[in-house]
């Protein structure tokens, strides 16, 4: 086989990370609060502790795979995931698994963060911006996919064979970048400080800057529904862990939607009014869901479809733009890029898991809130821009 050909499904699977590990073992959520006789804020820990030291994770994976090239840093990574997932499988209270869901981000941390820093070592311009496209695309088959299998696995066994599947799964992303080549074959002749201190340099980059905040605080909502999505379908509107999974499910395809929205629209219009329309249907979307959708689980769904619809479609260029910022140091920006959408995730679940009368609504607020701040930087940013060059 032609090794190349593994590429992008292996780019798919590497950036399936966080999805796969957060979303399957969200329908078990409700029931290990019992089972370990905490609180849903206190289960939840398990995912904001994951998104922090995830985001954290990818500051060091990211400049190191610089210097040292992406296979050895991809190898670590995914060899401490598999190691904590292991151990996941064998934590019987809280205090364990929140230890070795920990140790589980920090090896994560790698996958996600080195995959779009081998984007950039093979691809240019559009078919960059096309790649990027379909591999965010393709990629949103795992929160598909992920709660049914996390549904499935429960309903003939307990939790702990979620963390055996993710086990597995990893495994064989280890193989496949056994196989695949080098990507990274201008590594920079730095010390390990040095490296790192690309983070820094990176960020004077004004352009990169903006970016970065604009559109992670976009994506504040994705993870707000990974944190509540399980307690307002379950808890809130009294659904059972399959239709939970149902309704998770065909929200997440509506997230595959968006990137080849963008594809479609991209021909015609340019990618900066995309973005501005799409962050004006996530303000839409959001008091919809505080007017129409907070009460009803049908009309919830409906409601939050356009919001999802518009975060997919901004993906594909935000990425573009950031990584066009980096020039050579790509996997440093990835880290960046991952460290930021992993803080903005931890943020979003920290929200969403307060002691909220209707968590529907607070899902609403979250939508309408970040879309409307996040419009409003991107019009100031475009205006600051265009004097510039006029300039």
């Amino acid at each position: 086989m032609n090794k190349s050909k593994l590429i992008v499904p292996l780019v798919i699977l590497l950036n399936a990370y966080p999805p796969l590990t957060t979303d399957m073992y969200l329908p078990a959520l409700p029931q290990m609060s019992i089972e370990f006789g905490i609180s849903v804020t206190i289960m939840n820990l398990t995912l904001m502790l994951f998104f922090l030291f995830f985001g954290i994770s990818t500051l060091v994976f990211g400049p190191l795979s610089d210097k040292y090239g992406r296979k050895p840093m991809l190898l670590i990574g995914i060899g401490i995931y598999i190691f904590s997932s292991i151990m996941c499988v064998f934590s019987n209270e809280i205090l364990s698994l929140i230890t070795f869901r920990v140790l589980q981000a920090i090896g994560g941390g790698a996958p996600i963060a080195i995959s779009m820093a081998i984007v950039k070592d093979l691809y240019e311009g559009k078919q960059r911006e096309k790649i990027l496209a379909i591999a965010s695309s393709l990629m949103m088959i795992a929160p598909i996919i992920a709660p049914f299998i996390g549904s499935w696995l429960l309903s003939f066994s307990d939790w702990h064979s979620i963390f055996i599947t993710l086990t597995i799964i990893s495994i064989v992303s280890l193989v496949g970048v056994l196989i695949i080549e080098e990507s990274n074959n201008n590594k920079i002749n730095k010390s390990i400080i040095q490296s790192i201190s690309n983070l820094a340099h990176l960020m004077k980059n004004i352009k990169f800057s903006y970016y970065i905040i604009i559109f992670t605080i976009a994506f504040m909502p994705v993870f707000g529904f990974v944190g509540g999505a399980s307690d307002i379908i379950i808890s809130g509107f009294g659904e059972s862990k399959f239709m939970f999974s149902i309704y998770f499910g065909i929200n997440a395809i509506f997230a595959v939607l968006g990137p080849i929205v963008f594809i479609i629209l991209s021909k015609k219009i340019k990618p900066n009014i995309i973005i501005s329309l799409a962050l004006l249907a996530q303000v839409i979307s959001g008091i919809f869901i505080i007017y129409i959708g907070s009460y009803d689980v049908l009309l919830f769904l409906i409601m939050i479809i356009p919001g999802t619809i518009a975060i997919g479609m901004t993906r594909p260029p935000s990425m573009n733009m950031i990584l066009e910022e980096a020039k050579d140091s790509s996997g440093a920006a990835s880290s960046l890029m991952s460290f930021f959408i992993m803080l903005i995730a931890t943020i979003g679940v920290l929200l969403i898991s307060l002691e909220w009368d209707n968590r529907a609504m607070v899902y609403g607020i979250l939508m309408l809130g970040t879309g409307l701040f996040t419009f409003i930087l991107w019009s100031l940013f475009n205006k600051r821009i265009a004097l510039y060059n006029r300039e």
